[in-house]
């Protein structure tokens, strides 16, 4: 999962350079990671020019999220679509998926999957997929609300 990601962002990136580099010149890259994101450094031979461009670390499924707040885990199921709250007790509260719960329709993939989780900012919790299809899930109750897509 984290290679078709860093493929279709470094894709992107290639895009925009091949658009904005001089015909003919060769462009290189190298990808690193500077904590949850990954950086792509490029180079234009011809022009000389450099520029960084950022893209998100996706999550490896399945994964877990403790809400520092209120203490509940948060269970990415290796389908990457279902998320499970679980209680600080190991009470399970909700499972649900976000996806089909809000009734989203297909964008960009025909298999989206949850690529990032957690706070971000003042959303509840922030919840990313693979299709750039973003939004906020209600702690308690499991409630996914759509804001966007990138």
């Amino acid at each position: 999962m984290k290679t078709i990601a860093a493929f279709l962002t470094l894709l992107m990136v290639a895009v925009l350079a091949a658009e904005r580099e001089p015909p003919g010149s060769k462009t290189s890259y190298t990808v690193t990671t500077n904590g949850d994101q990954l950086v792509y450094r490029f180079h234009n031979n011809t022009s000389g020019s450099n520029w960084v461009a950022y893209g998100d670390m996706p999550i490896a499924i399945p994964y877990t999220y403790k809400d520092a707040d209120s203490g509940i885990i948060f269970y990415v199921e290796s389908d990457g679509r279902h998320v499970t709250a679980i209680s600080p007790e190991g009470k399970i509260l909700w499972t649900r998926d976000p996806f089909a719960d809000a009734h989203l329709p297909f964008y960009r993939t025909q298999t989206p999957r949850i690529v990032q989780i957690g706070r971000n900012g003042s959303w509840l919790l922030f919840i990313k997929f693979s299709s750039s299809q973003c939004g906020s899930i209600d702690v308690k109750t499991g409630d996914f609300t759509f804001t966007g897509q990138l």
